[in-house]
């Protein structure tokens, strides 16, 4: 991502103009220290936080020097930190330690997760991806074997730009992230990286863990883009290219659309929605700017233009290294309903936007600075928005309009939600054609209703199904009988 090891980078650049659009998202966000406040509690380097599946409110944080991935767990006064497990490779305070962890989407069933750090004991430098399986309890790991998933070679010449965490999809495919590979002061892309799809540099990457190909420890999508490429070398496993350093990406759990934040170089900092085989720029392009070794105009793939592009500088409006968010898709009543807030690394700022029906999106900056440097955004199942900061802390995001609900849950037809969520207002479900059942880890009676507040039953022990007519959002609310 950035050079972090001994001293913060400053890498590229970074915002837009503030607009009038951009008043239409609320001022005020504050923000509280959530964990890491104390000794107990601190982390070193916290890459990520991520809400344990079957286990609401607890919640696993990996760091990326130590490579110790530590549970938090409520109790009756406050959480609990205990250790998760150890990742090779540790020891590293960069680009090269643990960058990356990602739960199973059926880790309740299957206690599947995967990690993404670097070789410690470069050269070779090398990224690998890797599968392990956690204890019985969810909150341990088995201390069976990780199993090698890929092995990713970098130039040895560098340390940085080796990508971000993976990402599951709403697919259920893994998404990775791959850097150029580095960068030296006067050459954007040393190895030409970006633009070359016989490299899985620079690329956005679409796996299938659950599935092996001959010679491989998993499967390609037979629907990924470059699949029925004519060169042989191409490598299929590429979703897109062209980005220079993906660090944080994130779907919108509504939508499905990939939002990822990439650091540029010298003049604009990238915020994309990342499409099924589409050319991103790197290194002819970034933002609005043909770079001097690459002009534009020879380029025979089309380059997609960013959502935001930012401009380099630490004026207002302005920032060095864009750290990609999260979509809020909490409260749709709420105007930060569709907002994604993301930051910046180096000026440590936070930021937000949201998509328009078309063009370029306009930038909102808050007028705080944040404690620290951000180095990722998460959601937890209730849309709970936290910033996990460089020196340890993990900060919520607070305003009166950030109104907690459980995660959007895919509803296929007369299948029951995974969801264990209980409490909240109400809760939002995104269905399919079909019958809708009452999601498994309720109680109680719900009413299913629209957005527009047709009502179209009552889910519960005693209720059954109700028939859902075409695609869209169906809110269920807590019936109180007293």
């Amino acid at each position: 991502m950035f050079r972090i090891s001994y001293v913060l980078a400053t890498l590229t650049a970074a915002c837009l103009s503030i607009s009038s659009a951009s008043a239409q998202i609320p001022d005020g966000i504050t923000l509280t220290p959530a964990f890491g406040t104390d000794g107990a509690n601190n982390f070193s380097l916290p890459t990520l936080m991520a809400e344990v599946p079957g286990k609401p409110g607890t919640f696993l944080v990996p760091e990326m020097a130590t490579g110790k991935i530590w549970i938090l767990a409520p109790g009756d006064s406050g959480f609990t930190k205990t250790q998760f497990g150890q990742a090779k490779g540790h020891g590293w305070n960069n680009d090269m330690g643990l960058v990356g962890f990602a739960f199973h989407p059926d880790y309740a069933n299957n206690r599947k997760y995967y990690v993404k750090r670097g070789n410690q004991e470069r050269p070779p430098r090398q990224m690998f991806i890797e599968e392990g399986i956690a204890a019985a309890d969810y909150l341990h790991d088995s201390g069976q074997p990780l199993r090698m998933l890929m092995t990713v070679d970098l130039p040895n010449e560098f340390h940085d730009h080796n990508g971000g965490s993976p990402v599951f999809g709403p697919d259920g495919y893994l998404y990775l992230s791959i850097g150029d590979g580095g960068w030296d002061d006067t050459t954007p892309d040393p190895f030409h990286y970006g633009q070359n799809r016989e490299s899985l540099l620079g690329k956005m990457l679409r796996i299938d863990v659950d599935h092996k190909d001959p010679g491989l420890e998993y499967a390609i999508p037979k629907d990924n883009p470059f699949v029925d490429d004519a060169n042989p070398k191409v490598r299929r496993e590429i979703w897109a290219y062209g980005l220079r350093n993906s660090y944080r990406f994130a779907f919108d759990r509504l939508t499905g659309e990939l939002y990822d934040g990439d650091v540029g170089w010298i003049k604009f900092e990238e915020i994309d929605i990342i499409k099924k085989g589409a050319n991103y720029g790197w290194s002819l392009k970034e933002g609005a700017y043909c770079l001097p070794d690459g002009p534009c105009d020879g380029v025979t793939t089309p380059i997609e233009e960013p959502l935001a592009a930012l401009v380099y500088g630490g004026a207002p409006g302005q920032a060095k290294c864009v750290i990609g968010g999260q979509v809020y898709r909490g409260d749709p009543a709420s105007p930060f309903y569709g907002v994604y807030l993301f930051g910046d690394h180096s000026l440590k700022k936070l930021f937000a936007l949201k998509k328009p029906a078309s063009g370029p999106a306009t930038v909102k900056e808050y007028p705080l600075v944040v404690p620290q440097e951000p180095l990722a955004f998460t959601l937890d199942n209730l849309n709970n928005l936290y910033l996990i900061g460089f020196g340890g802390t993990i900060y919520k995001l607070n305003h009166a309009d950030l109104i907690p609900m459980a995660t959007i849950t895919s509803i296929r037809p007369g299948a029951k939600a995974a969801v264990a969520s209980r409490g909240m207002r109400s809760m939002v479900l995104l269905s399919d054609r079909g019958r809708l059942t009452l999601p498994a880890g309720l109680e109680g009676d719900w009413e299913a209703v629209t957005p527009a507040g047709t009502r179209l039953g009552i889910l519960g022990p005693h209720h059954g199904s109700v028939k859902v007519m075409g695609k869209g959002l169906v809110l269920l609310r807590p019936v109180d009988y007293r």
